[in-house]
């Protein structure tokens, strides 16, 4: 099942509404001083690496205890998309589709993101910036129904340039926070996974419009 398929509530939709015109609205400002100048669009992708920290919980009867625990997430395969531009040299504005994926389970975020940029030296950049959306969850044991939660948290890392090709490489790191569930519920059995957090190291590859 898809981590996006169903929804017990609403407020996630609102989440990435919001999400989407905050982005839009921060890109006014930028836009206002760059005039003519090129808004300098990108698109891409990055591979990486990540985890998650994945709660659990269940009962066998409406009349049993309910236990709860921990579940042991390995490291596992991290994909991402982007699409954006940067109206000025210290700042960027992109949305991002993002996913971690297990044997069992897999997590997707839809993120608005707004980075800060410092030149280095030549070519190089650091980066620090923030992001909020919407997260989804599934996992094999539990995927009756999915509950897609807000997510929000932070970005780092370092930007290079190839030369004058419009091409840029980067290495970084996202961690974001959510209350994803998945969970299998009927009268007499009950389990539940809670994703509490997303965190993920990548290495991406982007072309300048």
């Amino acid at each position: 099942m898809h981590p996006l398929q169903h929804h017990k509530a609403r407020h996630p939709f609102f989440t990435l509404t919001a999400s989407l015109t905050l982005l839009a609205g921060l890109s006014f400002v930028p836009v206002q001083h760059a005039q003519a100048e090129e808004l300098n669009l990108f698109v891409g992708g990055a591979l990486g690496a990540g985890d998650g920290d994945i709660d659990y919980s269940q009962r066998r009867t409406p009349w049993s205890r309910q236990y709860e625990g921990e579940v042991d997430s390995d490291t596992t395969t991290a994909l991402s998309g982007r699409f954006g531009y940067k109206p000025s040299e210290h700042f960027r504005l992109y949305g991002e589709l993002g996913g971690v994926v297990w044997d069992n389970a897999a997590a997707v975020t839809i993120t608005a993101n707004a980075d800060f940029l410092l030149p280095l030296a030549d070519g190089v950049q650091l980066f620090v910036g923030g992001h909020v959306g919407t997260a989804g969850f599934s996992h094999d044991d539990a995927d009756d129904d999915t509950d897609a939660s807000a997510a929000f948290g932070g970005q780092v890392g370092g930007i290079v340039q190839l030369g004058d090709s419009p091409v840029t490489l980067e290495l970084g790191y996202r961690y974001s926070k959510t209350d994803a569930e998945s969970e299998d519920d009927d009268y007499y059995y009950n389990r539940k996974y809670t994703l509490n957090h997303l965190s993920y190291g990548y290495l991406g590859a982007y072309y300048h419009f």
